[in-house]
């Protein structure tokens, strides 16, 4: 059953899902290598196949389900091939750096400010409400890039190392004692400018499209 395998602490690795990931058949409408460019016809048999085999558990991305499509459609070649296959593979895991203090319903009133230094950019501001942030490997994170132009237009798409000097995580308490949302404080972390997908200002159009 889709889902059952993946989601951070649940994620399984093994010869099963590689085999999986390998074949195309996690996400099996992604374009090829990554998918099967399937059909909906071919979606339907793809479920059915795997609801014959309950001993055959097809993997979940999770969060990064939404991640990888925008890697995919504006990504570089080395990038993909970098993050894809062991996301894939539930070698790595992610968040989403979106959500702000000041910025949840109103994502573009976001304030987490880059600011392009020599090689990349320094990234500075808050995020809340983070899922599993302390168990990512990355994050797609929203940050603005130019101040002085419509909220819309000025807002950049970076890739996040999770253990990047300055970051720095605060687990929101849940009533069940349960911790999977985080504060996630970023202070001059740096972020190369291989990390910056499409232009400084193209942020928010990646962000919608997926």
């Amino acid at each position: 059953q889709p889902g059952r395998q993946g989601d951070y602490e649940n994620q399984a690795t093994g010869p099963q899902r590689t085999l999986i990931a390998d074949a195309g058949l996690i996400a099996p409408h992604w374009p090829r290598p990554w998918g099967v460019d399937a059909t909906q016809l071919q979606l339907l048999i793809i479920d059915e196949e795997f609801a014959k085999r309950p001993d055959l558990v097809r993997p979940s991305l999770g969060i990064s389900e939404w991640i990888l499509p925008t890697l995919i459609s504006s990504a570089p070649e080395d990038l993909q091939q970098r993050f894809i296959p062991p996301t894939q593979r539930g070698e790595l895991g992610w968040c989403q750096l979106f959500s702000e203090p000041g910025a949840g319903s109103d994502l573009a009133a976001l304030s987490t400010r880059a600011t392009k230094v020599d090689g990349g950019w320094r990234i500075n501001g808050h995020k809340i409400w983070t899922s599993s942030a302390h168990t990512a490997d990355y994050g797609a994170l929203l940050a603005r890039t130019d101040p002085d132009v419509a909220k819309h237009r000025g807002i950049g798409y970076f890739i996040v190392d999770m253990s990047a000097d300055g970051i720095e995580l605060q687990p929101i308490r849940q009533a069940t004692g349960e911790s999977h949302f985080n504060e996630v404080f970023l202070s001059d972390v740096f972020v190369p400018d291989e990390l910056l997908l499409g232009g400084a200002t193209d942020g928010w159009n990646l962000a919608i499209a997926t």
